[in-house]
């Protein structure tokens, strides 16, 4: 629910979907004026269009296989023209404690693990994370029927590059 405030101030109505239980009571509780669903993004049927999808740090917690499976889910949930705002974690940040260079590798470079913990320190383990490029990005949103308005490495609100940028923020419209 990070982004109900703002969404809400602008007008919109906003639906949250995550997996986690404990973070949809969370939001709920902060937000209950809000819609949030407990689910899997590929799993999600939903008769509702929405005009934007906002997706943080969602796309590379899946391994490369399923990637164009979670996109087009994405683009079925939108209305046509529908545009998608993805915020990616930049592994490859040569700063970052959390960074491709630093963390373990599973069966090739961009398959990486993080340490993850709750906010209440009781659950922690590995989390899988998928080190994206922008361009790898661009390509995969380009093959499944989007048009990259804006693909950039962000770094505190502000354009970056590869290895110092934290965020991979791109912007796209359906086909």
């Amino acid at each position: 629910g990070r982004l109900c405030e703002f969404i809400k101030d602008k007008g919109a109505q906003y639906t949250g979907l995550d997996f986690s239980e404990n973070l949809i009571a969370e939001a709920r509780k902060k937000y209950p004026e809000a819609k949030f669903l407990i689910g899997n993004i590929l799993d999600f049927k939903s008769a509702q269009k929405f005009d934007a999808i906002i997706s943080v740090s969602v796309l590379n917690h899946f391994p490369k296989e399923l990637q164009p499976q979670v996109i087009r889910q994405i683009k079925k949930m939108l209305k046509p023209s529908g545009k998608l705002l993805l915020i990616n974690w930049n592994l490859w940040n040569i700063g970052r404690k959390k960074s491709a260079w630093r963390l373990p590798h599973l069966d090739s470079f961009k398959n990486v693990l993080t340490t993850w913990q709750s906010g209440d320190k009781k659950i922690k383990g590995n989390l899988f994370y998928y080190a994206f490029t922008k361009r790898e990005l661009s390509k995969l949103l380009s093959a499944e029927g989007f048009d990259i308005i804006n693909n950039l490495y962000s770094k505190k609100g502000r354009k970056s590059s590869l290895f110092f940028g934290d965020n991979i923020v791109t912007v796209a419209v359906g086909r």
